[in-house]
């Protein structure tokens, strides 16, 4: 009997450590809000191991393989107007009483999860949907990271907002199965001389998620998703496509603001600090190979750093990429990027 008593005292233990969060507070929810739709990160990586993208297509034949892929070039020119797609609706602006955010490193990526009712409407969409998360995209240096390109150009982070059709389907799971269950938004974001005040909170807590298996999330104050959204929210481009994220299901509405968000140097190296998890440690060989991407953790363990975490753009196969407004704005110089990094296109 005594023994008995003991092991349910250690599983009480193990469950509330297992349920902290980044403050040692209990938390009851899961890392993931998409637990049935994404594979664990250890079945794939951005890597050049045998999970990483190249093969997304021979581990999920179903989905990765799939013609209406996502990311794409935007090529602004063979872009349609359509008269359809207007404002967004997106609330509660202030959030509610009790709303929070979650910030943690999943293993491919920094994702912050929505506690709360935040959503959006409008802007072509026809129904309602809640946001369950955002998370970015970044390269390892300013001429790469994001996951879309517009014109062939990269910007060094991408952000994508993920929402899911709350009028039709239960849970974000089940929305990701049917094709008009989700619609993300997608933010790309240039270099500025000033720190982006809406990312800062995010920011200063980097450090206590920078390891995946640490399993660490941090509980930060809710703000309005419009705080993340560029200046000109009602200029964008939308299509249809993918999760860029395995199992790549072609259930997303996308949505690309043409307009750049902006990020400083200082709060871009907090990115680029963040660990990959070590379920996706390479050959020696290869990881000394590569110059400044590699950490070595306490226990002489070889750690690489969560950089470059974007799948190349896809091609469009007859698909229509529209725009919200009439007329193309002419580039400004502060969205050019002087970087050139080479891309590569799948063919599929």
């Amino acid at each position: 009997m005594k023994k008995v008593a003991f092991r349910n005292i250690c599983a009480i233990i193990f469950i509330y450590l297992a349920l902290a969060d980044g403050q040692g507070q209990p938390n009851p929810r899961q890392f993931s809000a998409f637990q049935a739709i994404i594979p664990d990160v250890s079945y794939w990586s951005y890597g050049n191991n045998d999970h990483g993208q190249l093969f997304w297509q021979r581990l999920f034949p179903n989905s990765c393989a799939g013609r209406f892929q996502s990311p794409v070039d935007i090529a602004t020119s063979r872009t349609i107007y359509n008269t359809d797609l207007k404002e967004f609706a997106i609330f509660y602006d202030p959030p509610l009483l009790g709303s929070k955010f979650e910030v943690h490193n999943n293993g491919h990526t920094v994702e912050v999860n929505t506690v709360g009712d935040f959503y959006v409407t409008n802007g072509g969409l026809q129904n309602l949907y809640k946001t369950a998360q955002f998370h970015f995209h970044w390269g390892s240096n300013n001429g790469r990271g994001s996951e879309h390109t517009v014109d062939g150009e990269r910007a060094p982070i991408e952000m994508h907002i993920v929402n899911w059709n709350r009028d039709k389907y239960n849970s974000p799971d089940e929305a990701g199965t049917h094709p008009d269950g989700l619609a993300v938004f997608s933010i790309l974001f240039r270099i500025a001389k000033e720190d982006n005040p809406a990312l800062e909170p995010i920011i200063r807590v980097l450090p206590k998620v920078r390891d995946p298996d640490d399993h660490v999330l941090v509980t930060i104050p809710a703000v309005s998703i419009k705080e993340f959204l560029p200046n000109s929210p009602d200029r964008y481009f939308r299509y249809s496509g993918s999760l860029t994220t395995p199992n790549c299901s072609e259930t997303v509405i996308w949505t690309v603001f043409e307009q750049k968000q902006y990020i400083s140097e200082r709060q871009l190296h907090y990115f680029r600090q963040m660990l990959a998890s070590s379920l996706h440690l390479e050959t020696r060989e290869h990881r000394q190979s590569i110059q400044g991407q590699l950490q070595q953790s306490q226990g002489r363990e070889w750690r690489t750093l969560l950089t470059d975490n974007y799948r190349p753009v896809h091609d469009l196969h007859g698909r229509t990429v529209y725009r919200s407004f009439r007329s193309l704005a002419p580039q400004s110089d502060e969205n050019c990027n002087v970087n050139i990094a080479l891309d590569v296109k799948l063919h599929v």
